[in-house]
């Protein structure tokens, strides 16, 4: 069941990096944002630009109540520039804004002019590509050796040099432990090939 498990969380983790790889290149040319906003202005959403992910929450009062799609072509320039790296670390803005490793969080300061403005978390795609990689990389690794041990284990080699060890257990006395003698595992091959 673990197995399976981990499969599918591979195979979800691949498809988020095959995601984030094909969306990397279009957030330089486009500005996309997807959101919900309900009735009352309150929202969240995520949006993508200039190489960056930003997830955002809180008071949204330039976009439509609902769920929503906004391609860059559909986007204000007015609009999106409210939004903008620029605009957000104006100090006139009163955005409180945190800095740590190429990633960003900005708040509004309440009171300020932007009180009724969400609050930001800016990623890089780079980052979110290395999260992504962990899982199907560690999968590509673990069914590699799964498949070598499989293999020496069905040719009669050592599951960790790969040494032949049809000669060494025809003629091995019974009464010696059995190990490679290249490396010195154990054998766990009761069987002698013909």
């Amino acid at each position: 069941m673990k197995h399976l498990l981990f499969n599918f969380a591979a195979a979800i983790s691949g498809l988020l990096l095959l995601a984030i790889l094909l969306l990397w290149p279009r957030s330089y040319f486009h500005h996309d944002l997807l959101s919900y906003v309900t009735p009352t202005g309150a929202g969240a959403g995520i949006s993508s630009s200039s190489g960056r992910v930003s997830a955002f929450a809180g008071p949204c009062i330039d976009i439509l109540p609902g769920v929503s799609w906004l391609a860059s072509d559909q986007i204000l320039a007015e609009t999106w520039a409210e939004w903008s790296y620029a605009d957000r670390s104006n100090a006139d803005f009163d955005i409180r804004t945190s800095r740590f490793l190429g990633c960003e969080f900005s708040t509004p300061i309440p009171g300020g002019l932007a009180f009724r403005s969400p609050t930001f978390l800016y990623i890089p795609y780079s980052y979110l590509a290395i999260l992504a990689s962990f899982t199907p990389t560690f999968w590509i690794l673990q069914t590699r050796y799964r498949r070598s041990r499989s293999y020496r284990r069905a040719h009669h080699l050592c599951p960790t040099c790969g040494y032949d060890l049809r000669a060494h257990l025809s003629t091995h006395s019974s009464s010696l432990p059995r190990r490679c003698p290249e490396c010195g595992t154990p054998i766990a091959t009761p069987s002698v090939p013909t």
